[in-house]
């Protein structure tokens, strides 16, 4: 305390005799020294002086001027005085510190923001209060079980840290609307307990949407692509490609789909669905052509249509020649238009000439449809038929398929599939006595034998099928194959081969 005081005495008398322009710098570099001294600082003014002037030892000129801080000794010790404040670090006795980091802004006001979440709060130091803080952090429970799978590692500093993801609300329901689309979930799905626990699982920030914000976030989303596609049409050099095909749904409700093909500038095909639109009765072919006819101008494209791809319906047959006569009226049609406006879908003939075919082993292809049908009917048969192949050491990746009637192409999958189960369906027709539907050994050889045949008919419906790429330089040589094929079968040894063969090459010349 002697030292301290002698300190005290020093300055005070550096005050006394600079008065004038130190005054103001003497007295931080009191307050710094009395730092240095573990004091905690005061404050002096000249007035406050005067009442210690006549306690003060008597000191030298010489004494004197060896004393007097310089302005460049002042500022040193401003300079280290401050660095060594900014270097401490505040100590805070509540728990929500642990949570939060206290700092200023640039307009010097006091703020605290929290580690997890970013989220800032007002905070006085002078006056306390961190009830706010607390609250905030019970939205953060699981953090006190130290559930590093919801942090995040950060770096401040060259330190590390662990944060909570800052959920963007615009950027979750973006995703949301994604997956219903994507999945071809229902727009409630965002009300499942399951959907919404898993949600604030990830981010307890995250705030639930109703199926009626789903619904308008699926349709904005819809209205921008489309206005994208859009752009991308009325920029495309050349003229455009249509498809459209029909199906009726389980309660009988029909639908037709708009399908556009086209180059674009940079020599890359493009392929885009359109509409996929209800469609009332009666489904002529005016109705058809009206229909199509909306959605073009709708798009803004009738101008560019240079052909469309049909199946071989009555009614498509009418609708192509309505549709070719607007064109023609509008002068809106090419000469390459109104000489190939119609283009036939190879894949619909081949699948026409096929099933032509398969009429002649009818009753094979039932038994196996039938005997399919049987085992996917309950679990308990689709165990035993596992049971049994496992039992006769086979292999139960393949499995087996089931075939839509309409559609060659999965009949000849389910026939393929079911080869190789031959085994397993002769011995569950001995020991299941409710399985009473499975082919004899003629009818397998049957099958085989057209699995075989056909195998060519399945390439070509794939390869025309394509949409990734163009198809009409395939055209003719696959046409080609069929026709030789056709014409070698007809004088097959095999009476049912031989019988298939001339009804489908009756088939094809009505077509090609």
């Amino acid at each position: 305390m002697a030292e301290s005081g002698m300190a005290i005495d020093s300055c005070c008398l550096q005050l006394w005799h600079h008065q004038d322009s130190h005054a103001m710098k003497s007295t931080v570099a009191i307050n710094n020294r009395l730092n240095f001294q573990g004091l905690v600082p005061i404050q002096f003014s000249l007035v406050k002086l005067s009442h210690i002037k006549n306690k003060l030892p008597k000191m030298s000129v010489e004494e004197d001027h060896d004393d007097v801080m310089s302005e460049e000794d002042i500022t040193v010790v401003e300079s280290m005085t401050i660095q060594e404040h900014a270097s401490k670090k505040r100590k805070f006795t509540s728990k929500v510190w642990n949570d939060f980091d206290w700092s200023r802004d640039k307009d010097g006001k006091e703020k605290a923001t929290c580690k997890h979440c970013g989220k800032e709060y007002a905070y006085d130091s002078q006056k306390g209060g961190t009830s706010t803080m607390s609250r905030h952090l019970k939205k953060f429970p699981r953090l006190k079980m130290q559930d590093v799978g919801q942090l995040l590692l950060s770096t401040n500093n060259g330190e590390l840290a662990t944060r909570a993801r800052k959920i963007d609300q615009s950027k979750f329901r973006d995703l949301v609307a994604r997956l219903i689309i994507g999945k071809n979930l229902p727009f409630n799905c965002v009300k499942w307990t399951e959907f919404r626990e898993l949600c604030s699982y990830l981010n307890v920030d995250v705030e639930t949407i109703s199926r009626n914000t789903t619904r308008s976030d699926i349709l904005k989303m819809h209205k921008f692509q489309k206005e994208v596609i859009r752009k991308k049409l009325q920029c495309a050099p050349g003229k455009i490609c249509l498809t459209s095909d029909m199906w009726t749904s389980v309660n009988t409700t029909g639908y037709i789909s708009l399908t556009i093909h086209f180059v674009d500038q940079d020599w890359v095909l493009q392929k885009f669905l359109l509409n996929f639109s209800p469609l009332p009765p009666p489904h002529t072919g005016q109705a058809l052509s009206d229909k199509l006819f909306l959605m073009l101008n709708d798009w803004g494209i009738e101008g560019k249509v240079t052909n469309i791809t049909l199946d071989n319906a009555a009614s498509n047959t009418s609708c192509v020649k309505i549709m070719k006569s607007r064109f023609i009226a509008r002068n809106v049609m090419s000469d390459t238009g109104k000489r190939n406006f119609h283009i036939r879908c190879c894949a619909h003939i081949i699948n026409l000439i096929v099933r032509d075919g398969l009429t002649e082993i009818d009753p094979a292809v039932i038994k196996i449809r039938l005997a399919v049908k049987y085992l996917k009917g309950s679990q308990r048969r689709k165990q035993n038929f596992l049971d049994t192949v496992s039992d006769l050491g086979m292999s139960v990746k393949i499995g087996v398929r089931q075939d839509v009637k309409t559609r060659w192409n999965s009949t000849y999958l389910m026939l393929q599939s079911c080869i190789s189960y031959e085994k397993v369906f002769t011995h569950l027709r001995l020991v299941d006595p409710d399985y009473a539907e499975s082919p004899n050994g003629e009818e397998w050889e049957q099958i085989k034998v057209v699995t075989k045949f056909l195998k060519v008919f399945y390439d070509l419906t794939t390869l025309f099928s394509g949409n990734k790429y163009p198809t009409s330089n395939f055209y003719f040589d696959g046409v080609c194959q069929i026709k030789v094929l056709l014409d070698q079968e007809t004088t097959n040894g095999i009476e049912f081969i031989r019988n298939m063969a001339k009804k489908m090459q009756e088939k094809f010349a009505k077509y090609w």
